[in-house]
């Protein structure tokens, strides 16, 4: 698979160039099929012709077995997502868990105080014997009450969680982008392809934003005794959030 910015009639170009004919009989010679459907991959300006560039190779024994589709919307680049399905296999599920269990902005605050004041009063007084007893007990104290109190997060299968930066303001930037987006399909014109362009600039920018804020904020959170795996794990995390979730073997 790749962008190999040519045309020919198979992919479903509207014209064929000199480069499309050379890359046909190519993979004629290597028994390759092209399993493109003929929809566009790269998003047209106005005027311009639906550009077919993105091409999706494969042998020819398995070319009837694969299931080939683009998605309608670009998600910020120029380029379409393509899919490739192989309806004969099972595809485990990799939905990450959320980066923060709870719903934090429905928690009912008060109960959660007052159960937690509860709970901790009836805890054992520490001493030097049991230190480490009552310390666990009291992170379980927590833990439960927070299980108790707190609307839990649900992440939908195959959705990969939001970067920890992400906030309200960049889930209405998205909206508005993909509504602008298809605005634009819908209607190619000069002024909705201006109005699309503007609004794609700004996201880039809003997101680049949060981001670095985001970074901040994880470098402000580190100590001297923050242990260095935590460090790494928050840097992934902050880093880009699609790394994919291990649990770890010792």
């Amino acid at each position: 698979m790749g962008d190999f910015n040519c045309h020919h009639f198979r992919w479903g170009s509207e014209i064929c160039d000199s480069i499309g004919h050379d890359l046909v009989d190519m993979l004629d010679d290597l028994d390759l099929c092209v399993i493109n459907d003929g929809s566009p991959t790269r998003r047209s300006a106005f005027g311009q012709r639906n550009s077919c560039v993105d091409l999706t190779f494969c042998s020819s024994g398995v070319a009837s077995v694969l299931n080939w589709s683009c998605l309608d919307m670009t998600y910020g680049s120029d380029h379409y997502p393509i899919i490739i399905k192989n309806p004969s296999k099972s595809i485990p599920d990799k939905s990450l868990p959320p980066l923060l269990k709870y719903r934090l902005n429905s928690a009912d605050w008060d109960q959660y105080s007052k159960l937690l004041d509860l709970r901790i009063s009836a805890l054992p007084s520490v001493n030097a014997e049991n230190a480490l007893e009552c310390f666990s007990q009291f992170s379980d104290v927590i833990a439960s009450t927070a299980k108790d109190c707190f609307p839990v997060k649900t992440t939908p299968k195959g959705k990969i969680p939001s970067p920890p930066w992400w906030d309200s303001e960049c889930t209405a930037m998205i909206r508005s982008r993909n509504e602008a987006e298809k605005t634009y399909n819908h209607n190619m014109n000069l002024e909705n392809l201006l109005t699309f362009k503007q609004i794609l600039a700004k996201s880039r920018k809003l997101f680049k934003r949060k981001k670095k804020q985001g970074w901040r904020s994880f470098c402000s959170s580190l100590s001297p005794s923050t242990p260095v795996a935590t460090v790494w794990q928050r840097m992934n995390v902050v880093g880009d959030c699609v790394k994919t979730h291990m649990t770890p073997s010792t």
